[in-house]
């Protein structure tokens, strides 16, 4: 469910776009990259391809979806670099990637920071 509840947030995210693209009169390209090994048992690559199908479903296909996993654009942080660069649109980063770029990131890492819930 939460799964789901992610691919319908990324699909909000990403369906106006195709709006502009069919104002345009010009398909849209989404690059959706990953590092991690690109095998059906991978659930960045199992929700990528699900992203891919709703998305050119829903779009009627005025918007394509590339899917490149197993870190053939590049690793995380590059990927990052190249999504605030605005070279590739989309990508799947773990959160120490991020902290990199911005500290308070890394709290999301840090679950035995507090003794319990209460603190």
């Amino acid at each position: 469910m939460k799964s789901m509840s992610r691919l319908f947030l990324a699909l909000m995210l990403v369906l106006p776009l195709a709006s502009h693209s069919a104002q345009a009169g010009e398909e849209l390209v989404i690059r959706l990259a990953f590092e991690v090994p690109a095998v059906p048992e991978n659930q960045y690559n199992e929700l990528s391809i699900q992203f891919k199908e709703q998305v050119e479903t829903i779009s009627g296909g005025a918007i394509k979806v590339e899917v490149f996993g197993d870190g053939q654009l590049g690793t995380e942080r590059e990927n990052f670099e190249a999504v605030q660069m605005g070279t590739l649109e989309m990508s799947t980063i773990s959160n120490a990637s991020i902290g990199v770029f911005s500290a308070p990131a890394i709290a999301i890492d840090l679950p035995m920071m507090f003794p319990s819930k209460v603190d």
